[in-house]
């Protein structure tokens, strides 16, 4: 969707909702889907485990969040054969990088985010059947700029952690740390990686050319067993004011040691 075709689709919305005094933006969020996990079966499912990367509109206006992924959990209300059918769109898109609008900026309420893997799972929330899914064509329109602009963290990841031997020492390793590179097209673009160390140390990359598909950033850093590293990768060259950013982290492993 470029402005021009969004600002038709957004006018035609509008004059649905007379009552609202300002009406910028009323869909609730933009997103890429990676699955989608209908519950508890997908021959009758109540409830929509949605993963991917989400912006989720806040208060009136057309204000939303930065991208940021995990998973939104809905359950059906009122019209559950068509909320279904959504949910079924959706799990159809899933892995295509395609970038969807849906739900309601006036129905979904403030507190809908994405939940992190790790964190207690949350209780599921009606889903707004809004106006229906909208495919978002191009990358000119705000959230959906920002949505192909967000590389994904491929590693270090938890289950992919460095390991050290167990002795109270920091011996020097070196960790690669690499994306998935963003959707948007590539040409001048380059990346930055920032890594923040359990001492609090802050090291960051120079701006790095991207790769084929995946970009990769690899410095020296002095590791002990169950350090907990935190890093980040964004994009430079965008051409946004927020620029969203990649966040992972892990904790330094014990390597076992092979008695000799």
């Amino acid at each position: 969707m470029n402005i021009s075709i969004a600002a038709l689709v957004l006018t035609a919305v509008a004059a649905a909702l007379p009552s609202r005094p300002t009406v910028s933006d009323p869909v609730g969020v933009y997103a890429t889907i990676d699955k989608v996990l209908l519950l508890p079966n997908a021959e009758a499912p109540v409830e929509a485990e949605i993963h991917g990367a989400f912006c989720f509109a806040r208060g009136a206006g057309d204000y939303y969040t930065a991208p940021a992924r995990g998973y939104v959990l809905f359950r059906a209300g009122s019209k559950p054969g068509e909320e279904v059918l959504q949910w079924r769109e959706l799990l159809a898109l899933a892995g295509s990088k395609q970038v969807i609008g849906f739900s309601s900026r006036y129905e979904q309420g403030l507190l809908l985010r994405a939940t992190l893997p790790g964190e207690a799972r949350p209780a599921a929330v009606t889903f707004p059947l809004g106006y229906g899914l909208q495919r978002v064509e191009g990358v000119d329109y705000g959230p959906a700029r920002e949505l192909a602009l967000l590389p994904r963290a491929l590693a270090p990841l938890a289950d992919s952690a460095p390991k050290v031997k167990a002795r109270n020492t920091r011996p020097a390793h070196k960790v690669t740390f690499t994306v998935e590179n963003c959707t948007a097209d590539q040409s001048g673009l380059h990346y930055l990686f920032e890594v923040e160390t359990a001492s609090g140390d802050l090291l960051a990359s120079a701006a790095i050319k991207p790769g084929d598909k995946t970009t990769s950033w690899t410095t020296e850093m002095a590791l002990l067993a169950g350090d907990k590293i935190t890093w980040r990768a964004r994009v430079l060259g965008g051409g946004t004011a927020r620029v969203p950013m990649a966040t992972a982290s892990f904790v330094v492993g014990t390597e076992v040691e092979t008695p000799r």
